[in-house]
């Protein structure tokens, strides 16, 4: 159940993360802090899909 809810968390937030920096980055004109905190949302995105792909098949 620990992977499922982090593999969740992990998603949401990266997400949340990537897309806030690429609104910004559309209305201000694109930074290397923007790309920086895509690149991050996305890792985020990446482990907890895999996370959450490893709960779910090991789940009871």
């Amino acid at each position: 159940m620990f992977w499922i809810v982090a593999g969740a968390v992990l998603v949401v937030s990266g997400l949340a993360i990537a897309a806030t920096a690429a609104r910004g980055a559309r209305r201000a004109g694109s930074t290397g802090a923007n790309g920086m905190a895509i690149a991050v949302g996305g890792g985020l995105v990446i482990w907890g899909a895999i996370a959450l792909t490893v709960g779910l098949l090991t789940h009871d």
